[in-house]
């Protein structure tokens, strides 16, 4: 559930359900009064009141550093039908938290924002923003008090990992390779077209709980009054790494220091396969981690 469609129910009801204890998908206890933690996924976690209306949304970060966390919220909030704006620059309230105003508008209705960014400073977590959604010229004092007071109130839980899958990954890759090609011609053989192409896609993972993603893809076109014409793709990141394990299922979790945090289901099949949210991988030895 997104920030757009939660919102717009929060200005028709109210949210009426049943506290529970802690995210599923962030690893984090915290404290948030009456709030009621109403919606999960991976990376998101969504508060509601059953007198207050607006959320209040937690989203993991995968930020390394002061100064990281603070380009992150200066750069705003995107998505589809929802942009949000820096309204003042980002600014530190401790060693490991900073604060931001947002402003813009949800379907023409123009909302205000509060967020407060925290610094995990652990490997398996690195941290959240809390974040009010309200409507311009509502009072919001509530939401900003109980914003405060979870992020004063974060205690961090070590993930398990029960299948022991760091130990399975820690110094390999896993490696996915597609390549397809096909061609067509006319009966006669006057006319002719051929296409081709190749990807590849490479997770190197470190004992010392660092990543390395490699992304590469090349397509060619040629044929019969066609130019060929070459295409060249190549991605490659770094991050931090680890195993969660969320209802009883083993995920890893890419931290990318420039925010972003991924959660890709992780299973192994007779087959001797791996696959990473349902893509097949084959796991081999790197020397890329010393």
């Amino acid at each position: 559930m997104r920030f757009l469609i939660v919102f717009l129910m929060s200005t028709i009801v109210l949210f009426q359900t049943n506290a529970q204890i802690k995210p599923l998908g962030i690893p984090i206890h915290f404290s948030a009064g009456d709030w009621k933690l109403i919606s999960d996924d991976f990376g998101t976690s969504i508060l509601g009141h059953d007198k207050v209306a607006g959320p209040i949304f937690i989203i993991e970060h995968g930020c390394e550093t002061i100064d990281d966390l603070k380009k992150l919220l200066d750069d705003g909030y995107k998505e589809e039908g929802l942009e949000l704006f820096a309204q003042t620059s980002a600014r530190s309230i401790d060693e490991n938290m900073v604060t931001i105003n947002w402003g813009g508008s949800i379907e023409g209705t123009q909302v205000k924002s509060e967020v407060i960014g925290v610094l995990g400073k652990n490997k398996y977590c690195r941290g959240v923003s809390i974040v009010t959604l309200t409507q311009e010229g509502t009072d919001h004092s509530k939401q900003k008090e109980t914003i405060k007071k979870i992020a004063q109130s974060i205690k961090y839980i070590q993930p398990t990992d029960p299948q022991n899958w760091t130990s399975k990954l820690n110094g390999h890759k896993l490696v996915d390779r597609e390549s397809h090609s096909s061609s067509d011609s006319s009966p006669d053989g006057s006319f002719y077209v051929s296409v081709s192409s190749n990807s590849s896609t490479i997770y190197t993972f470190c004992s010392d709980g660092s990543f390395r993603y490699d992304y590469s893809s090349y397509s060619s076109t040629s044929g019969s009054g066609l130019d060929a014409n070459m295409n060249k793709d190549n991605d490659s990141a770094q991050g931090s790494w680890v195993i969660a394990t969320i209802k009883n299922t083993s995920m890893v979790k890419f931290m990318y220091p420039f925010g972003l945090v991924e959660y890709k289901e992780i299973s192994r099949k007779e087959s001797g396969h791996y696959y990473l949210n349902g893509s097949q991988y084959t796991k081999g030895p790197s020397d890329y981690c010393e």
